[in-house]
């Protein structure tokens, strides 16, 4: 079997960017979990930091409605 006299480089160079599109998707894969890790202990820190208590939200008051009458909740309706 005869080769051409670039078949050598070619190879080669087929080898380098096989080995570099492996690398480079560790990298970006390593990356990313580092990146999701970091991110994720920053939003548990923030969150355990800050939420100790119930949150209560009041909007302003609608004129004409009662303050006194309140809906009933889903869980106690007939």
């Amino acid at each position: 079997m005869r080769q051409s006299p670039g078949a050598p480089c070619a190879h080669a160079k087929q080898f380098f960017l096989t080995t570099f599109a492996v690398m480079l998707g560790v990298a970006f894969l390593s990356g990313t979990l580092a990146l999701r890790a970091s991110m994720s202990e920053t939003f548990s820190n923030l969150t355990s930091s800050t939420v100790t208590s119930d949150l209560y939200a009041q909007g302003p008051k609608i004129a004409g409605s009662s303050s006194t009458r309140r809906r009933p909740s889903p869980s106690t309706a007939p």
